[in-house]
């Protein structure tokens, strides 16, 4: 067992190390050419009606709408499952290295980790970079401000990064750790058409740059991937 774990945190460590060398060298890019942002948000953009293609669509608002569905349904199932069984849910040990009902334990980690504190209470309201619908570039008032860059545009849920994709993200996590076989196959499939579903409507509702998705997914990977290297060297401890 011992051998196993330690095996697998090599993996985990290599995993972080390789995410988090991508997700600098994305932002690196997105630093010294900003305007890949505006040229692929301009791409959903009518110059007709002057309004993002997406904007006013009823039917792509209830589908975008489910993200907000999935994440409290995600919540709620995996709440319910580790709270019907794990009694000492209060105690850190027990939550990070017990043995049972891992699944619901990570799952639970991520989704309170990743969409709900990094991405929503964090980010958004750190960085406030305004939504490209608000932009000058198109039709609005506010400047448009680089991926990493604080300004004062936007002072509450801003655009840098997407809380939609990172729900997408997580679905997809959760089905490549805790399934195997066809049901991996599948679900696996399914998440990633609903990151991709996601990004495109975002973008062609004028809500989110490219770099918010981008840095959504990168994000969400690497809260995963530390998540699961934490929970691997605390099972180590307390062997």
């Amino acid at each position: 067992m011992l051998p196993r774990l330690l095996k697998g945190g090599h993996i985990i460590m290599k995993k972080l190390f390789i995410y988090s060398f991508v997700t600098l060298f994305l932002a690196f890019l997105f630093i010294i050419k900003p305007d890949v942002d505006i040229s692929f948000s301009r791409e959903f953009y009518s110059q007709n009606t002057q309004k993002f293609i997406f904007y006013d669509n009823k039917i792509i608002s209830i589908v975008e709408q489910s993200a907000y569905l999935f994440a409290f349904v995600f919540f709620c199932f995996h709440a319910k499952c580790l709270l019907s069984k794990q009694k000492q849910i209060l105690n850190l040990q027990k939550l990070f290295s017990g043995p049972d009902y891992q699944e619901h334990k990570h799952a639970l980690l991520l989704l309170c980790f990743g969409p709900i504190f990094t991405v929503q209470m964090f980010c958004k309201n750190l960085f406030g970079r305004s939504r490209p619908e608000k932009i000058l570039e198109f039709g609005g008032v506010k400047v448009f401000t680089p991926a990493f860059i604080m300004t004062n545009e936007c002072f509450f849920n801003c655009s840098f990064i997407s809380f939609h994709t990172a729900v997408a993200t997580m679905l997809f996590l959760h089905a490549r750790n805790f399934y195997s076989g066809k049901a991996k196959y599948i679900n696996s499939r399914i998440t990633f058409s609903l990151i991709f579903i996601y990004a495109v409507i975002r973008i062609g509702q004028g809500k989110h740059f490219l770099s918010d998705i981008i840095f959504s997914i990168c994000f969400i990977c690497i809260i995963d991937a530390f998540i699961i290297m934490k929970r691997r060297q605390t099972m180590l401890l307390f062997k």
